[in-house]
């Protein structure tokens, strides 16, 4: 394939001979209320599709209770052992000042999946969600949700990131949380500016170990 230079957008449409036409729209997780805007292109695609297809299917029941179960780290791994005490200490107020919950009930989880909980500390305001606005969506339309990936396939790739690179990005959020906001605010700002090359230059940044890129 040719390199080829187009204009930033979010939202492509995917078409060819013998293939259904269909509409790829790249989300961030979470992004503060006051910076989510659902566009008209995106809904008119949505109006256009017979199918809504996530990266997971968040519209799942279970997905909750599957996420409990393959938490744990193999091997008995646990925070405590790959993090430094103070950062401990610090993790365990975060977490308290939060989700109301101590470091000790996830201490055995995945370092990844703890810092998942510490999200909404860098967010100003209340969140919302791309995933599950487009849910409602759906739900809304009576169109069928499905998932690209299974949750067991995705809580498998935190298994083989090794978890003290975790850790250390989790000891990051924890100790230089300002940064990390800041960060975030950046990433939010490229995203809403459709700046898919500034994008990716921020997260091969700030992603430097391949396995976890």
């Amino acid at each position: 394939a040719q390199a080829q230079t187009t204009e930033n957008t979010l939202l492509w449409k995917v078409e060819g001979e013998d293939i259904k036409d269909a509409y790829l729209f790249g989300t961030i997780h979470l992004l503060p209320q006051s910076e989510f805007e659902l566009k008209s292109s995106v809904i008119e695609a949505l109006d256009a599709s017979e199918t809504l297809v996530l990266e997971l299917d968040m519209s799942d029941p279970a997905m909750q209770g599957k996420m409990m179960q393959k938490a744990p780290m193999k091997d008995g791994e646990t925070l405590d052992k790959l993090l430094d005490e103070p950062t401990y200490q610090k993790l365990d107020k975060m977490l308290q000042e939060s989700i109301g919950a101590n470091v000790a009930f996830m201490n055995g989880w995945k370092p990844f999946i703890v810092s998942s909980f510490l999200i909404g500390r860098l967010i100003e305001g209340q969140p919302a969600s791309f995933e599950l606005s487009l849910v409602q969506a759906a739900k809304k339309r009576e169109m069928p949700i499905v998932g690209l990936e299974t949750l067991e396939e995705q809580m498998s790739i935190f298994d083989r990131i090794p978890y003290q690179s975790q850790a250390d990005d989790l000891a990051e959020m924890v100790n230089e949380e300002e940064k990390i906001k800041n960060l975030y605010a950046e990433m939010v700002a490229a995203y809403k500016a459709e700046n898919l090359s500034r994008l990716y230059e921020m997260l091969t940044e700030y992603m430097d170990d391949p396995k976890e890129r």
